[in-house]
């Protein structure tokens, strides 16, 4: 805000507000325009902590002009990259796609125009940063089950002593972020040496939620191995007792569900996840991944109101589950909509003869948030035929009467809302003479 005061002198204030968590992308320090394709942006990284609800430092990024990264290289994170613009006058939207030491992603963007800016050209809302009470996702595989989870990356991972000092982590290939931490633990601070625990007060109160205690020991074992528990605020889950024959093998994370609702008050404001080792097993602790409690799959497209109304570009977990929560299936990312849609993949390449019926053909289609799922395919070619077929655009090639060559085509997705651009899918489809399996050996090590 601003203000302004006077009392024999005046002053004049300004408040700034910040925003580590969701640091925007910059393009050319904030220009409208640009003459040159080749530009210069500022990505901004997160500081870390050890809050449940933000991502660490990123350690990868993508850029690029395609809100689906078709082709777009993964590389090293750097603050002040530089990216070619698309040949063309108009508007430019540049996104960038970091990854912290868990995979979880953080989508921004940002804008330019490329050329002469047109005098008195507003700039539309699509330009402007925004947050979002909900998110779609798209191609979701339930996999059978009838229930979904989501999560925003949410997770609990800076374990510490019983006196609050953290605990020392080994690598671990195998756990989510390379690291993990082992019980009975070696910090000599007084604590009871087997047990570990991850706390916040800063999560989302009242809303049903799954903790997943992820955990493996070094051999097998009969009877009791630890003992999970959670405490969210004025809700105790009471101990879970895990025993060796709950894990399969020896050296391999399972994963434990635990159902909680954070129910908060003055006098017990915390979030905690509780690990303690009852045997004489080696206990090794990953994290504890947080996901909503299991609601009705309606299908894909799924639309999720998000907890806090605020959703910002992190990626989103899914988990699917019967009704119960059991039967869960491993997390992972979903496909989500951003200001500009965009084809997944965007080209399709196919090597045919006239012997041959070459496969069905699909693409997955994204719309822009900003249009909804309508849409429709348009296509005038005499070897393709496209619908669509819910989320994807589907293709039939048709060879029949086709000479040797090659042929290239375009299929036009179009937005219901007729003021956004549409989407293309570029084919191209070669005929051979005749095609000829190839058989590679089979390679023993």
């Amino acid at each position: 805000g601003i203000g302004y005061s006077q009392n024999g002198e005046g002053w004049l204030a300004q408040d700034f507000g910040g925003d580590d968590a969701y640091a925007p992308l910059i393009i050319a320090n904030e220009a409208l325009s640009t003459a040159e394709r080749q530009v210069n942006l500022y990505l901004y990284d997160r500081p870390g902590g050890d809050t449940f609800t933000v991502l660490q430092p990123a350690l990868s990024m993508q850029l690029s002009e395609d809100a689906c990264f078709n082709q777009a290289a993964v590389q090293p994170y750097q603050p002040r990259p530089s990216l070619t613009l698309s040949a063309g006058e108009g508007w430019k939207r540049v996104y960038a796609r970091t990854r912290d030491a868990y995979g979880r992603s953080l989508t921004v963007d940002d804008s330019i125009y490329l050329g002469s800016l047109p005098v008195g050209q507003l700039l539309g809302e699509e330009h402007f940063s925004s947050v979002r009470p909900s998110v779609t996702l798209y191609d979701l595989d339930p996999q059978g089950r009838s229930h979904i989870q989501l999560s925003l990356g949410w997770l609990g991972d800076a374990f510490k002593t019983g006196k609050n000092n953290p605990l020392p982590q080994i690598n671990d290939l195998a756990a989510l972020n390379g690291k993990a931490v082992q019980l009975p633990h070696s910090r000599n601070d007084g604590s009871d040496p087997n047990m570990a625990w991850v706390w916040t007060t800063s999560f989302y109160p009242q809303q049903p939620m799954v903790a997943y205690f992820r955990l493996k020991i070094n051999q097998p074992f009969e009877g009791e191995v630890a003992r999970l528990s959670v405490i969210a605020g004025t809700f105790q889950s009471g101990e879970v007792v895990l025993r060796g024959s709950d894990f399969p093998s020896a050296n391999t994370y399972i994963e434990v569900p635990l159902s909680f609702t954070f129910t908060p008050d003055p006098n017990n404001p915390f979030l905690i996840f509780k690990v303690r080792r009852t045997s004489s097993a080696e206990l090794s602790v990953d994290t504890v991944t947080i996901f909503t409690a299991p609601q009705r799959f309606s299908g894909s497209p799924f639309l999720w109101q998000v907890p806090g109304g605020a959703y910002r570009g992190q990626c989103v977990w899914v988990r699917f589950s019967a009704f119960d929560g059991s039967q869960f299936t491993p997390l992972r990312e979903a496909l989500v909509s951003q200001k500009d849609g965009c084809l997944w993949p965007s080209s399709l390449t196919v090597l045919a003869d006239s012997s041959s019926t070459p496969p069905l053909l699909s693409a997955l289609v994204l719309p822009s948030y900003l249009t909804g799922n309508g849409w429709t395919v348009e296509e005038n070619l005499p070897w393709l035929q496209a619908g669509r077929a819910g989320e994807r655009v589907e293709l039939r090639l048709l060879t029949n009467g086709l000479g040797v060559g090659e042929y290239n085509g375009e299929v036009i997705i179009r937005p219901d809302e007729r003021a956004y651009p549409p989407l293309r899918l570029t084919v191209r489809l070669i005929m051979a003479e005749r095609l000829f399996p190839a058989y590679l050996p089979v390679v023993r090590r």
